[in-house]
């Protein structure tokens, strides 16, 4: 599918209009930053952008892990990609979640671990994780 990018870990089908969501992982929210040293940059706007730029005019395909949700969660991939949720914490763009339903990925966990202990991406910065962020920022607005 072709896909448009809503949010860091969300897209929707061009032509279905279905909402996919990145499975096990979080990222900053769009309208968040971080501070690395004594300079603000914004996180979200800098994950979303990363998604942007490996899915745009590219095929993605996803396999679903929660059909019955909206947007659905999967584990999705690009030719170039196999795994974007797993790309994006290696570089350091994504988080895994907290939940334990949601840590059931143990590579995804080790390949946080190993982004955290290279200073990569988020993890060079100082910031609020995601989930903390949208609850002090009140409801999400609807993509």
């Amino acid at each position: 599918m072709r896909v448009e990018v809503v949010t860091s870990t969300t897209f929707r089908d061009v032509e279905t209009r279905q909402l996919y969501r990145l499975y096990g992982v979080d990222a900053c929210d769009p309208n968040q930053t971080a501070v690395l040293g004594k300079q603000t940059w914004p996180c979200g706007v800098v994950a979303t952008a990363w998604l942007v730029n490996v899915t745009l005019n590219r095929w993605v395909a996803c396999t679903p892990i929660r059909q019955s949700e909206t947007p659905k969660l999967g584990r999705c991939a690009t030719g170039e990609i196999p795994d974007l949720a797993a790309e994006m914490l290696k570089l350091g763009h994504a988080i895994t979640l907290p939940s334990p339903e949601d840590r059931l990925i143990p590579t995804y966990a080790q390949i946080e671990k190993d982004a955290r202990a290279a200073y990569r991406g988020i993890w060079a910065s100082s910031f609020q994780m995601p989930w903390t962020f949208r609850q002090q920022a009140g409801p999400p607005k609807k993509p």
